[in-house]
């Protein structure tokens, strides 16, 4: 995800013009994966790559109908899947906008049939692929067409230039990253005997698609190869992918929330800001809580709180997560029940449904606000705190809707 500066302008170009077969591979090949929201951000960049001009990002967010939170989550799936590559200089910001891959690409790209084949199932593929087949011929017909030289027959020989054929490719490649020598460094732990010149180089490009498609790490598939692996095998033939990718199915959810437990988290609100924002859009509240505290498990009274609010409020989880992180931040670590209901009824009624629009929209609220006056049971003055057995537990306190408002500085 972008960090963008106050001043961000955009500029958007296209690769070239969308033909008719480009939008049914749109429709049938891209839309199970990045759902309407995602297919209507690119057909409305693509649009606006006509007007040819550079616009602020308030007035692109405007065009769009998007908050910024919104045009981000769903700008970074379409650069994954290349369909837009996004540039930088200064606070200048280029996107430009490439073709969908051919049905036959697509199909027999890895990442990309794979992707289809996780979004919508295998029967949702057949059925895209079977529309783009060729109709079958009736049993008897027989082709009769002309040749070329008998419908273009000269008595001048054709003269060429190969240079006219310097034309660029009009899409860029899906970037999947892997590196082969700390693969090949962790397989010699686990199977000792291998090499990099015992695999072909087709099952080497397999082997970091694979590892993109299921979204491992070259550890993971290393400890993973050797029980999808024969090495005695004619190489091009050593590794069978489809245990390797049955193997990585089943390891897909315990990686994750193997990760999600190691992770370390100190202060909330530092450290770069993109990893933050991706941990609140794809962890679930309970998984972001144990992110803050250091991987340990949360308090029961949180865990209720944050179900309630999914359930009964029906708030998306990157909202929760974002207001979780605000209250940690401001409130000393505590998470009041009461005000975090409030505030997340005030986040459901401004329709807010990404964390980033709802970071922007409390810290705005926050700035604009009153100062907060002090908690009931305190005077201005400074008179002795009650001891820890005195105090009311936070939870337990009942505040009038205008307290919640003066604690979280802003008014409705």
């Amino acid at each position: 995800m972008h960090e963008l500066p106050p001043d961000a302008s955009f500029r958007i170009k296209r690769a070239r013009p969308l033909h008719a077969l480009d939008v049914e591979s749109l429709s049938l090949l891209y839309l199970p994966i990045l759902g309407y929201k995602g297919l209507g951000l690119y057909l409305s960049l693509n649009g606006l790559s006509s007007l040819e001009e550079e616009m602020p990002l308030s007035s692109l967010l405007k065009e769009l109908g998007a908050s910024r939170g919104e045009f981000l989550s769903l700008l970074s799936p379409l650069e994954g899947l290349s369909l837009v590559r996004t540039y930088q200089k200064g606070s200048l910001f280029e996107i430009r906008l490439f073709p969908p891959s051919s049905p036959r690409d697509f199909l027999k790209n890895p990442i990309l049939g794979g992707n289809l084949v996780l979004s919508g199932g295998k029967e949702r593929a057949r059925k895209a692929r079977d529309h783009f087949l060729p109709p079958s011929l009736e049993e008897g017909m027989r082709e009769i067409s002309e040749d070329y030289r008998a419908a273009f027959l000269k008595d001048a020989p054709l003269s060429y230039d190969p240079s006219l054929g310097d034309i660029p490719s009009d899409r860029p490649h899906v970037r999947a990253p892997f590196d082969e020598p700390r693969f090949f460094s962790a397989l010699k732990e686990s199977l000792p005997e291998s090499d990099p010149s015992l695999f072909s180089e087709e099952e080497r490009k397999n082997l970091g698609r694979t590892m993109a498609l299921y979204a491992l790490d070259e550890e993971t598939l290393a400890r993973l190869l050797p029980s999808a692996t024969i090495l005695r095998n004619p190489k091009g033939r050593k590794i069978d992918f489809k245990r390797l990718g049955d193997l990585a199915l089943e390891e897909r959810s315990f990686l994750a929330e193997g990760r999600r437990r190691r992770e370390r988290r100190a202060i909330p609100g530092k450290g770069d800001v993109a990893e933050e924002l991706r941990a609140m859009e794809s962890l679930s509240p309970v998984d972001y809580l144990s992110r803050l505290q250091g991987g340990t498990r949360p308090a029961s009274a949180d865990v209720r709180l944050v179900d309630r609010i999914s359930r009964e409020m029906g708030l998306p989880f990157p909202v929760i997560n974002a207001l979780v992180n605000y209250l940690v931040l401001h409130y000393e670590g505590k998470i009041s029940a009461p005000l975090a209901e409030k505030i997340a009824g005030t986040l459901l009624r401004n329709h807010i449904e990404t964390a980033m629009d709802a970071i922007d929209f409390l810290n705005a609220s926050k700035g604009s606000g009153r100062k907060a006056r002090p908690a009931r049971g305190q005077e201005e003055s400074k008179e002795e705190a009650p001891s820890k057995e005195e105090a009311p537990r936070e939870e337990e306190a009942e505040m009038s809707d205008e307290e919640l408002m003066h604690l979280l500085g802003m008014k409705e």
